[in-house]
């Protein structure tokens, strides 16, 4: 199946495929596939440009949570 993405600053933005049964040119307009490049089945958005194609990004570490402030006591 032919799969394309679109590339903004070097990171893949969207993907686009074609519907069972259908080619891609046959799924969308001349120009919108001019905004799209041909990638490997496994490429997903987020994904990063690189020299030697594509290449899933680092998973990032989780936030540290801030403390959590106690709330003043009420004195009635």
């Amino acid at each position: 199946m032919t799969k394309m993405a679109r590339i903004t600053d070097g990171v893949i933005g969207d993907v686009i495929v074609p519907l069972d049964g259908f080619t891609i040119e046959e799924c969308f307009h001349p120009d919108v596939l001019a905004q799209y490049v041909a990638v490997d089945g496994d490429v997903q958005p987020g994904w990063i440009v690189t020299e030697d194609g594509f290449t899933a990004p680092e998973p990032e570490a989780p936030a540290e949570e801030a403390p959590a402030e106690e709330a003043p006591a009420v004195v009635i």
